[in-house]
């Protein structure tokens, strides 16, 4: 994250959280494609890989099967946003990221600019952030509610407060 002028990788931008997910499949098919599709390795990899194998996915996995997306190099998205959580190193300071096809959302629970909001087609390297500006309000209010939304689902205990009223 030097690009941002941090020395380690817990804040959220995309060179610490947008990690490839590379497959090869059999007879080169499809070699050489690069995908845009939101894929989460901590839940999805196990039923794609389940989905590969013939094997039943265990009932306790939220994620979902790329296997479709991948044989048929399909670009119908198959999550329209993933969230992503950090807790920085050495301290109690947590955040989450809510990521969609254009815009990446960010909180932290402490710290000065806590709320971002980047235009991941228009800033790919996230140095304007766009939730200060009034004309993004209704794009940080989708953006908020995908988050309460995930935090419910997911028995998520934080304070209601870290993310702001819209």
């Amino acid at each position: 994250n030097a690009a941002h002028q941090w020395n380690q990788k817990s804040a959220l931008y995309e060179e610490s959280i947008n990690i490839p997910f590379i497959v090869k499949l059999p007879g080169k098919k499809h070699a050489g494609t690069v995908s845009e599709q939101l894929f989460n390795n901590g839940i999805d990899l196990l039923p794609t890989l389940c989905d590969f194998a013939g094997a039943s996915v265990p009932a306790y996995c939220k994620g979902k099967s790329f296997k479709p997306v991948l044989e048929q190099n399909s670009a119908n998205p198959v999550r329209d946003h993933l969230v992503v959580e950090t807790m920085f190193d050495g301290s109690e300071t947590r955040g989450w990221a809510v990521r969609t096809q254009q815009y990446k959302y960010a909180v932290y629970d402490k710290g000065r600019y806590r709320e971002q909001l980047f235009d991941l087609t228009r800033d790919k390297g996230e140095m304007i952030n766009l939730a200060v500006q009034a004309e993004y309000q209704n794009v940080m209010k989708q953006h908020r509610e995908l988050l309460r939304k995930w935090l419910r689902e997911n028995d998520m205990n934080i304070s209601p407060r870290i993310i702001p009223n819209d």
